[in-house]
């Protein structure tokens, strides 16, 4: 293997970890498609050792986002939805033409680059191609600066460091947007209220969860009050929330109340929600409803 081989064996080996993303269990997160709007993101892996959920991340620096609500923020002053919105555009806003600039490094340095050298080897042309990535990676960690400052301006240190990072890391500027959008104000919004703001089918299923667990659960993530609050400001009704799930087979004759597994005869408890007693499809009150 060439020395340049292995250098780009490298950049990608450390470019893929920095797509990946690690947060307390119990956190949120959510990813920005182009058309799609805000989704819920599923953690690839859960560390119990270390007490850490993996989140990759989009692979492209753009038109992808993603972002983190840490475990830990419901133990804080719970930002509004309207609020945590606004914070949300105004920061994805702010970081669109840094994820852009991130994506032409990204194109430079993993398609045009490895293209020219193959073309013209070690000529004039390669290193001014060369020489524009390197000025690109300057022009975002100085944009990268800017931004940072004016969303979390107490953290000088952080931003320093970053900043020196960034410029000597092809890799690293290549995410730097990751640095804002994962820190600050938005770590600290509630992970329901993330939640409600995404898309209706998964805002609806994940909140559906919460509610459920907190209602069944011995230890539930979220409690009554702060699930039933979300879903006040989100129009959902709880009753839509906690109806029995579609019985698909006829050998299926009860469910589970908190996660909506169905099972046949002969099981009294459901051994993934802490031993929830079933329910039956042909409960009085069900046939009632």
């Amino acid at each position: 293997m060439s020395e340049g081989q292995t250098f780009y064996l490298l950049i990608t080996l450390f470019y893929l970890s920095s797509c990946i993303k690690s947060a307390a269990p119990g956190g949120i997160a959510i990813k920005k498609n182009l058309l799609k709007g805000w989704s819920i993101r599923q953690p690839m892996a859960t560390l119990a050792g270390v007490g850490k959920s993996l989140y990759l991340a989009p692979l492209s620096p753009w038109p992808g986002a993603i972002l983190l609500s840490s475990s830990c923020a419901k133990q804080s002053a719970k930002i509004t939805r309207a609020s945590a919105w606004r914070l949300l555009r105004l920061t994805h806003r702010a970081t669109t033409h840094l994820r852009f600039i991130s994506l032409l490094i990204f194109a430079l340095f993993f398609a045009v680059i490895p293209y020219i050298y193959y073309l013209d080897g070690d000529s004039i042309r390669t290193r001014l191609v060369i020489g524009y990535a390197f000025f690109l990676i300057l022009y975002a960690s100085l944009c990268f600066f800017c931004i940072h400052r004016r969303f979390v301006p107490k953290r000088k240190a952080e931003r320093i460091k970053h900043l020196l990072l960034n410029i000597i890391s092809p890799w690293s500027a290549m995410r730097c947007s990751d640095d804002i959008l994962m820190q600050g104000k938005l770590q600290a919004i509630h992970p329901l209220t993330m939640a409600s703001l995404c898309k209706d089918s998964e805002r609806t299923a994940y909140l559906g969860q919460a509610l459920r667990d907190s209602i069944y659960r011995k230890e539930p993530q979220f409690t009554l009050e702060e699930v039933k609050s979300t879903l006040a400001v989100s129009g959902i009704k709880q009753s839509d929330l906690t109806k029995p799930p579609v019985l698909e087979s006829d050998d299926s004759s009860q469910y589970c109340p908190c996660c909506l597994t169905t099972f046949s005869a002969g099981t009294a408890y459901c051994e993934e929600c802490d031993h929830v007693p079933l329910k039956s499809f042909r409960d009085p009150e069900q046939q009632a409803s």
